[in-house]
């Protein structure tokens, strides 16, 4: 931010809140000559420990104290999903204002638990990666078709094994509200796999809506079932995966 427009917002921070400098520097435990300086003019350089330990001493942050936007949702998802998908449920909100730089206060005004963070990550994680999955799929026939498309999908969910363990203890214990997000994200995910999987299959029967979505539900539940019984034996999940998919495409579909 430019000096000046900095200079100006902090006057505007001090004149709002009735703060007199001394007393602030004091609480902040910071000289009050340097933040003289800047006021004043005298220098363009307040310094970022300062910085932060004015903003700690008036519980704000430092985008309320210069009179920016506060930061969104999509933009801390952005800094804390990469740690969530690496270290799982071991990450506490604490760990993450120290890895990523955001106040404990700001991550906590968008999620009120981790429960809450996890399974915003994995619904932003899953949504990213759900079109790509599905487009792998090229051969004509349908079990073919399900193994490419659930191969990269199962491949994707072994690699993120401590965010897919984090996301099924936190889908329990989250809100109603992002529990419904859940299921819709899972409604929409069997809708696209059908358009994308099997539709294009040469060997399927006829089916009905309901029944369709059931069939690409069910595929979809089978890929994160063969990952969950198999995350001590990375080995098996691909080879779990497709026996589980054989046996529903065959008995229900196939010709």
């Amino acid at each position: 931010m430019d000096p000046e427009l900095m200079r100006a917002r902090l006057r505007q921070f001090i004149k709002t809140r009735e703060l007199t400098i001394n007393e602030w520097c004091q609480r902040a435990r910071i000289e009050p000559g340097a933040l003289y300086a800047f006021v004043n003019g005298r220098t363009n350089d307040v310094g970022a420990s300062r910085l932060i330990a004015m903003a700690d001493a008036e519980s704000c942050s430092l985008d309320e104290m210069f009179g920016r936007a506060p930061m969104g949702r999509d933009e801390a998802l952005l800094l804390a999903a990469p740690i969530i998908e690496a270290q799982g449920a071991s990450v506490s909100f604490l760990d993450l204002a120290r890895l990523t730089g955001l106040r404990t206060s700001v991550l906590q005004s968008i999620w009120s638990t981790m429960d809450d963070l996890v399974t915003d990550t994995y619904l932003h994680a899953v949504s990213r990666a759900v079109p790509a999955h599905f487009g792998a799929a090229r051969a004509d026939g349908a079990l073919e078709r399900v193994h490419e498309a659930g191969a990269a999908a199962v491949d994707w969910a072994a690699s993120r094994l401590p965010l897919m363990l984090a996301f099924q203890a936190a889908i329990l214990r989250t809100s109603p509200h992002r529990r419904a997000e859940y299921q819709a994200m899972r409604r929409h995910a069997a809708d696209l796999y059908w358009t994308m999987v099997l539709a294009p299959a040469r060997d399927l029967i006829p089916l009905d809506k309901a029944q369709r979505l059931d069939l690409a539900q069910a595929l979809l539940d089978a890929s994160l079932d063969a990952v969950r019984h198999n995350i001590d034996t990375p080995r098996k999940i691909l080879q779990d995966y497709k026996r589980r998919s054989g046996i529903l495409l065959l008995r229900k579909i196939v010709l």
